[in-house]
């Protein structure tokens, strides 16, 4: 394609070159979604499960944005999932479930969770 100088424009390079790149998705709201969407009845999903939905959800989901070669790195690097991988080379993965006396949802910051009366 030429330009109208008669110069070449190369097409892979964007039109505005101070236009933003779109930030990625928060990884641990795209995988908690994912492993839950995907889950069995005991609660593990197949990584390559996983895998699909993060493609149909996330088209451009690739783990190498987040530093991980391949999607299975990805998901063993996460404190807040569980990786198995049994017999057959079948890896499945699940939400790790909460500690005893630790709720499943992230703590409120103390601001938050103060009541509105001041003490006397």
């Amino acid at each position: 394609m030429l330009t109208a100088g008669g110069s070449a424009a190369a097409p892979d390079e964007p039109a505005d070159p101070d236009e933003s790149v779109a930030p990625l998705p928060d990884l641990e709201t795209i995988l908690r979604a994912a492993v839950e969407a995907t889950a069995q009845e005991d609660d593990w999903a197949h990584l390559g499960s996983i895998g699909n939905h993060l493609a149909k959800r996330h088209a451009s989901f690739d783990p190498r944005n987040y530093g991980f070669p391949k999607l299975i790195s990805l998901v063993r690097a996460q404190t807040y999932l569980d990786v198995e991988q049994a017999g057959g080379n079948v890896t499945r993965v699940r939400l790790r479930p909460a500690a005893p006396g630790q709720s499943a949802q992230p703590a409120q910051p103390a601001a938050k969770r103060a009541s509105g009366r001041r003490r006397s």
